[in-house]
């Protein structure tokens, strides 16, 4: 990016230096809610998918079908799905013209210097995993500024939606509560499974903590409405559109740049469909009468070791393990 660009400002006296080559027009700014639930990962996905304008709402790196690779990893397809996603775009900054800013000889140096794909031999697999390591398989094309929150949950549950609503104080259903739902055994149950991942970013940092520290505050909808509405105090950084390197590849005006798109497209295909697996062994001891892991990595999951089988009493899934109490021992041991 070249600098001595115009200075521009947006909101409650936020102003930026913008670089040449650059536009971010303030004109596209508003509010959005957006929530959702899904019976299964595979409903889910095909709902927030590639080609889906959820998909940019839901997740904050969007970029076709390559981008979406992390999305099917997180679905899992035997768990239940609530989304809940507000957007406020204070912001849209985008290249004028990415195409005449690629560094055409870079990459002739490192591309010169890899072979041409080939699947089954393990030298060059390394080559292109390095040369993905090293400048990225996607390239920042545009980004947006504001506020944005997200609350994520999975489970398996008759009564999903009531249930994540009052786990939430009201948050995912407008601050009500479904009568009868807390301290109903199938509440219990859910509460012991259930997982649940929530962020926000930019407006106001005072409510924006509160949120993030503590989601079961009994006001925390309140919190979310006011938090809401203070996008242009605070506009942060929040999601980015991306373009595969293989594409910025052939655009390139350098033909021998240009023709090696495929080969580049085709080590990244094979690459994140044939992951490198490894097991680490783990013992988890729960000294107490209650005890709960959460994995929240979509590239890692939980697996029973055959050899010691689970002791009684011990909830197992491929991403939560623990001791959700009851009239075994206070120690338990899971490998």
């Amino acid at each position: 990016l070249q600098d001595g660009g115009d200075k521009q400002s947006v909101g409650d006296g936020v102003s930026w230096i913008v670089p040449k080559g650059v536009v971010a027009p303030t004109d596209l700014s508003g509010g959005t809610t957006d929530q959702r639930s899904f019976k299964s990962g595979d409903e889910a996905f095909q709902a927030i998918g590639v080609g889906s304008e959820l998909n940019a709402r839901y997740y904050a790196v969007s970029g076709g079908a390559s981008a979406a690779y992390a999305v099917r990893k997180t679905l899992q397809r035997n768990y239940q799905y609530l989304m809940m996603a507000h957007n406020n775009i204070d912001v849209n900054v985008h290249f004028i013209d990415y195409e005449s800013a690629i560094n055409e000889a870079m990459l002739r140096r490192r591309l010169d210097r890899i072979d041409r794909f080939d699947p089954n031999k393990v030298d060059v697999i390394e080559q292109y995993r390095v040369l993905f390591a090293t400048i990225g398989s996607h390239i920042i094309t545009g980004m947006n500024y504001g506020v944005w929150a997200d609350n994520s949950n999975e489970t398996v549950d008759e009564n999903f939606d009531a249930d994540v609503g009052a786990e939430f104080q009201g948050l995912t259903s407008g601050g009500h509560v479904k009568a009868g739902i807390n301290g109903s055994s199938e509440f219990d149950t859910f509460e012991g499974t259930v997982q649940k991942v929530y962020t926000c970013r930019g407006g106001d940092a005072l409510l924006g903590t509160k949120l993030n520290s503590n989601i079961y505050d009994k006001n925390v909808f309140e919190i979310f409405t006011k938090w809401a509405n203070t996008s242009s105090k605070n506009p942060m950084l929040h999601s980015f559109q991306t373009m595969p390197l293989w594409d910025i590849i052939n655009s390139a005006n350098d033909s021998g740049v240009a023709r090696r798109w495929r080969d580049v497209e085709a080590a990244y295909n094979w690459i994140v469909e044939n992951p490198k697996i490894h097991v680490t062994k783990a013992t988890l001891t729960i000294s107490s009468d209650w005890g709960v892991i959460d994995l929240l990595t979509p590239s890692a999951y939980f697996i029973k070791d055959k050899a010691r089988p689970v002791p009684e009493g011990i909830f197992f899934s491929q991403n939560k393990v623990g001791y959700l109490g009851g009239t075994g021992p206070k120690i338990k041991e899971i490998e």
